[in-house]
């Protein structure tokens, strides 16, 4: 199935045993008047390469999930019609890595979770395609017979005792490009560059999100962690950038072991970054990680759709 009539013509010269249809999978009227439409109930495996994305076409568009609509990235919005319509036991895809880190795609990606277990393949990187810099990966989907959410966790594997915690989560507020520069009452900047030194000179009106002090750990939002980052920090009245994620911690006491926890799981923590161009992480990543090493989230401080 394919929205482009030369791949189409292409596919059926090459599989003259195959049924090829020539429409557009987010189309229902087109979808249901396709001779693929036909066969949805015997359909094993769906292997996709889907758009990821339109130049002239809107960024976001809605689908139908299996309960609900579904706003997301035109990648995923494609594997989502093709997982609700078609019911495959597997689905295999080449997918952006920005489907799978992005706020964007994170509704969509919860609805793939209630049905399918998820697993990177193969990471591409940039190497995938010969036109575009798109970073991406080989994702394997399997149904399960148990969905997520579908029961509670049993065992202490599956629900690790948080005996951290709780810790606020807090995402910086200021975008470089607005921050604005004030010579009295300001506060000063803690950006990607100067997280190591914990200190700026550069002193920016406040915002109302973003503004933390006391015991830390700090994380850039917007490139890869170090181990340095980790080191635990007690802050002044400080205002964070959008770059940036503080952990804020009830104790110094608290913030040492958090940084303890982290340095033990640093591989694990990598995880959370990814992304098409920029490595970037996520608020509701960092907390399901979090949450996975033993360490409570305050979530009344979390905005997961962020």
């Amino acid at each position: 199935m394919d929205v482009d009539r030369a791949a189409g013509m292409c596919l059926r010269r090459r599989f003259p045993r195959a049924t090829v249809s020539i429409c557009d999978a987010l189309s229902s009227d087109g979808l249901t008047r396709s001779k693929v439409w036909n066969h949805r109930d015997h359909v094993d495996v769906v292997v996709a390469n889907p758009p990821f994305g339109s130049l002239n076409g809107p960024r976001l568009v809605s689908v139908q999930g299996w309960t609900s609509e579904v706003k997301c990235g035109v990648a995923a919005a494609h594997l989502l019609s093709a997982a609700r319509w078609f019911s495959p036991r597997e689905l295999l895809a080449l997918v952006p890595d920005s489907m799978l880190h992005s706020e964007r795609d994170v509704c969509a990606m919860r609805a793939f979770e209630s049905q399918y277990s998820i697993e990177v393949l193969r990471t591409l990187g940039t190497s995938g395609f010969e036109r575009t810099a798109a970073s991406v990966s080989l994702i394997r989907m399997r149904r399960v017979s148990c969905p997520r959410g579908a029961r509670e966790p049993s065992g202490p594997d599956e629900c690790p005792q948080k005996d951290i915690g709780p810790v606020r989560l807090v995402r910086g507020g200021v975008s470089m490009h607005d921050a604005e520069e004030v010579e009295d009452d300001g506060l000063p900047l803690l950006h990607t560059t100067n997280l190591l030194g914990r200190g700026s000179n550069r002193l920016v009106k406040p915002r109302g999100r973003g503004i933390v002090s006391g015991p830390a750990v700090l994380l850039p939002r917007v490139g890869l962690p170090c181990r340095r980052h980790l080191e635990p920090a007690n802050l002044s009245r400080h205002q964070l950038s959008d770059c940036v994620l503080a952990l804020l911690c009830q104790s110094e006491g608290m913030a040492s072991i958090l940084s303890e926890r982290l340095q033990a799981s640093f591989e694990a923590l990598l995880r959370c970054w990814g992304g098409t161009g920029a490595q970037y992480t996520t608020i509701r990543k960092v907390a399901g990680y979090l949450g996975s090493v033993g360490v409570a989230v305050d979530i009344s401080a979390v905005r997961l759709g962020e």
